[in-house]
């Protein structure tokens, strides 16, 4: 079992049963993908969007081959202030692989010694994700959940910006995060960050895509072995999508209408990339491997009754891009921030 400093992380993940298997990555990017081993790599985690797997994965990967001290996360050491891991970014040199939230908007990416990459959730899971484990700090807090929102209400009070994803580079986390949350749109929001993104991110990954985003960070870290990921255990309170209602999911649609504009781009980019690129290595075994830890992986949504494992591409979706639902997904992964 894995123990961290950060709270709850101790008992985030199942006990190991036996040692684990390690897989061999192979990735013949084709010079799409412009980042190589010997740079910084900045993972800016979203929370609840699988950056907490991804990340024990990693930190595994490194000590294995030998190279822990290149390794850096604040989700392994809660002491650390922002502030001081934003030092560290900057003073320590390359090569390194830093992971922590709120960093788009903090650390200088025109540095030519850094790349930064992150990974992106379909909206329905993480959301409720965000919920349920607001919901369970509060009640840790105060000892019951009297006066905590109900999911409808909370959704309404976001307004379709509180916990989104078209925050973290619409806005970002610099100085001016306030007043660009306050002034812009959730339309403003999600363009600046298809132009952030596409700017300032060399990779972004998707949950839904799990092993597949593994294995190209792996590479862009020159990381050759990687362990199986494991779910993360601490919100398992959250309902399964399949037992939501339409109204539920056509709510969080309409609310949240840009987080899934940028969900199915984000998706739509890295499937481009999956075709330029090709993943070999133990890729097959990896995925059988990992199957088991999946659990509500949402591809597409489109209408409700395609919870029930309707699997439409995603040439089939509304011109809006409003995605469609198919079952299975790394489990409630990353501290909320």
């Amino acid at each position: 079992m894995r123990v961290s400093s950060m709270p709850g992380a101790a008992d985030a993940f199942e006990p190991e049963s036996e040692a684990p298997r390690w897989f061999t990555v192979s990735v013949d990017d084709g010079g799409h993908l412009p980042v190589h081993f010997g740079e910084k790599i900045i993972f800016h985690g979203i929370n609840k969007s699988g950056s907490l797997c991804l990340t024990n994965v990693m930190k595994d990967a490194f000590a294995v081959a030998g190279r822990a001290a290149q390794f850096h996360s604040r989700y392994y050491n809660a002491g650390v202030s922002l502030p001081s891991f934003l030092r560290s970014i900057k003073d320590t040199p390359p090569p390194g692989f830093f992971v922590a939230h709120q960093l788009f908007g903090n650390v200088d990416l025109s540095d030519s010694n850094i790349a930064m990459i992150t990974q992106f959730r379909h909206p329905v899971p993480r959301l409720m994700s965000c919920y349920t484990w607001l919901r369970r700090k509060y009640i840790l807090a105060s000892g019951s959940a009297d006066g905590f929102p109900g999911f409808e209400v909370f959704l309404r009070k976001g307004a379709g910006k509180s916990h989104s994803q078209i925050i973290q580079f619409g806005a970002g986390y610099g100085e001016d995060q306030r007043r660009l949350v306050a002034s812009l749109t959730t339309r403003d929001l999600f363009e600046r960050s298809v132009e952030n993104i596409e700017r300032f991110v060399c990779f972004a990954g998707i949950a839904e895509l799990f092993e597949e985003t593994i294995f190209v960070v792996a590479h862009l870290c020159g990381i050759r072995r990687v362990s199986a990921w494991k779910r993360d255990q601490r919100n398992l309170s959250r309902p399964p999508v399949s037992t939501f209602s339409g109204a539920t999911i056509d709510l969080i649609r309409e609310i949240y209408y840009y987080d899934f504009e940028l969900y199915d781009w984000a998706k739509r980019r890295f499937e481009r990339l999956l075709s330029q690129i090709h993943i070999g290595g133990e890729i097959e075994a990896y995925r059988e491997k990992c199957a088991s830890q999946y659990n509500d992986r949402l591809l597409t949504i489109d209408k409700p009754d395609s919870i029930s494992g309707d699997t439409e591409t995603a040439d089939e979706q509304p011109s809006h891009g409003a995605s469609g639902i198919q079952q299975s997904l790394p489990g409630d992964t990353g501290p909320a921030t």
